[in-house]
């Protein structure tokens, strides 16, 4: 019998041991599938990212394809109606997929100018050639003998115009390329490499802006005249070109005039001359002008790029026209210029209205506070989602133990349930002869034995587990103080990298700062240098200019005298 029951306790103990195997295991085995749905999720959720990503790309470059134009050259008209809405074009093209043999035409008023248009010619593949109203506009077209040529893609007859829209073709073929790598990337660095696609289109979109105004004020600047006297007659502002130019998407016969004071030579003015294209040569204010210049002999030959007729003065403008912007080597650059540009546009304007250099100052501070702010939302939106994530595998740990420890407690329940029911059973008396009594006595004697030891495995079975349940607590507070710790090491990393951003960005402003120092200070000194020039060209001019003079005086006056004698003989 005692054998017996050592066998039974010893194989409690072992089916114990395997339940518990068992149960960890399988608690083991839910938390390996959660975090594998969590990384399937994930994955998922970036998928999904990258297709909306794209899908939004796909849609813009759409709508921009579907809004591409060619721009004609400017116009003159006072009547918009007697212009014709749609114009035949030379050659059909393909457009959003179908075939165009008309465009259509918008004209826009030129900014400045006064019954001055500038048409912008879209492919009209949808237009119904059988409409009366188009048959209209086209025969409006015919009778001025109008008809246009689009652009199309080297080799098709698909339209497309390279010279006003290839940079935002370019980015939308960048967007896509920057979804299709955020689709493999963690989701901060994917956000950070579409920031800075986005940042660097700006920046590009800023500098062609800055390159254009410069191209668009370019001039040249001719010889120091006399100002004229009270009450003598103006200088012209406009005067005939020797040869024609290219400028601006047009041709100019002539050139405007502005006069500034000099500098250096008192009573005299510097004229800068600009080719005008979009000027009308036949208005009776410009052919008033134009002749007052041919009247005073005035006629001026604007500089060109070697082997065309295209305005170019690189005594003027230094070649920024031609500069390369390389995106690796000269972004920084380009930045400054545009930051530079923009504070001096907003110095401007504060000055236009009466602001101080404190306004200046503070509107700088908002600028810089702003990005300072959207770099802290970008590190806190990563911050707050690795807390969740570790919130969420704290709360799984904590439901895997909780499911451990019912376990534990129905197990004991059950044991103190079958040692009860073999106390019950030793308990309940029998009757038995005087004959039996002591083989009676012995069976209840083993089976008081049995529940001995059936209850001493029972207890050895609740101290076990509660061994493993205060073992698995401590763990479990050790892993979530790890964790709160390691969160606060991350917010610490986090507002060091802030801090080390908002220092980098005013390191940043303090350099551009300089920057435009430097070149204000060499402008400045590229100016007075070519202001002493032509001082000096001015003065050999009148040096020479004074012996001609004097030397046409004494021929004259050797003549005079030679030809005395002869006429008193």
């Amino acid at each position: 019998g005692t054998d017996a029951a050592a066998e039974a306790a010893a194989a409690a103990k072992v089916q114990a041991v395997a339940r518990g195997r068992n149960d960890r295991a399988r608690v083991a085995a839910l938390k390996q599938q959660k975090q594998q749905e969590d990384a399937a999720a994930a994955r998922m959720q970036a998928v999904a990212r990258g297709r909306r990503a794209r899908s939004a790309v796909a849609k813009l470059r759409e709508a921009r394809i579907a809004d591409m134009h060619t721009v004609g050259d400017a116009m003159q008209c006072s009547d918009l109606s007697a212009l014709p809405k749609y114009i035949p074009l030379a050659e059909p093209v393909t457009h959003l997929g179908r075939e165009a043999a008309i465009a259509s035409v918008v004209y826009v008023p030129v900014e400045g100018e006064v019954d001055v248009v500038m048409p912008e010619f879209r492919p009209a593949p949808d237009a119904d050639l059988a409409d009366p109203a188009v048959k209209a506009e086209l025969d409006k077209a015919a009778a001025l003998m109008l008809k246009v040529e689009l652009p199309t893609k080297e080799g098709s007859n698909e339209y497309f115009d390279d010279g006003r829209f290839d940079d935002e073709y370019e980015d939308s073929e960048e967007d896509g390329a920057a979804a299709e790598l955020a689709d493999g990337m963690d989701e901060d660095d994917a956000a950070k490499l579409l920031q800075a696609v986005a940042r660097g289109r700006r920046d590009r979109a800023r500098a062609a802006e800055l390159r254009r105004a410069l191209a668009a004020d370019m001039c040249t600047v001719g010889d120091p005249v006399e100002a004229p006297a009270a009450g003598e007659p103006a200088l012209p502002r406009y005067i005939p070109l020797v040869a024609p130019v290219t400028h601006d998407g047009g041709r100019a016969i002539i050139a405007s005039v502005t006069y500034h004071p000099s500098d250096d030579e008192p009573g005299m003015i510097v004229p800068e001359f600009r080719p005008v294209p979009h000027v009308d040569p036949d208005d009776a204010d410009v052919v008033a002008e134009v002749s007052k210049a041919r009247g005073m002999g005035w006629v001026v030959e604007l500089p060109t790029r070697e082997g065309t007729d295209e305005y170019f003065d690189d005594g003027d403008w230094d070649g920024e026209e031609e500069e390369e912007w390389d995106e690796d080597t000269a972004a920084s650059y380009i930045q400054a210029v545009i930051r530079g540009k923009k504070a001096r546009r907003e110095v401007e304007a504060l000055k236009a209205a009466g602001g101080s250099g404190a306004a200046i100052a503070a509107a700088e501070a908002a600028a810089a506070d702003a990005a300072d702010e959207a770099a802290a939302a970008t590190l806190l939106q990563a911050a707050h989602r690795g807390a969740a994530a570790r919130r969420r595998v704290s709360v799984m740990q904590q439901e895997a133990a909780a499911a451990t420890r019912l376990q534990a407690a129905e197990r004991g329940r059950a044991t103190r349930k079958r040692v009860f029911g073999l106390k019950s059973v030793s308990a309940a008396p029998a009757p038995v002869d005087a004959a039996d009594e002591p083989a009676t006595a012995g069976a209840d004697d083993t089976a008081a034995d049995e529940a001995a030891q059936a209850a001493a495995a029972a207890r050895m079975q609740a101290v076990a587990r509660g061994k493993r349940d205060r073992a698995r607590v401590a763990a479990l507070k050790q892993e979530r103080d790890a964790e709160a710790a390691a969160e606060a090491t991350a917010q610490a990393e986090a507002a060091a990298r802030m801090q080390a951003v908002a220092r980098g960005k005013r390191d940043r402003a303090r350099v551009a700062a300089l920057k435009q120092e430097r070149e204000a200070e060499e402008a400045a000194d590229a100016a007075a240098q070519a202001a002493a020039a032509a001082r000096m060209q001015a003065v050999a001019r009148g040096k020479r200019d004074r012996a001609r003079v004097a030397a046409l005086k004494q021929e004259r006056a050797a003549d005079v005298a030679s030809e005395a004698p002869a006429e008193a003989a």
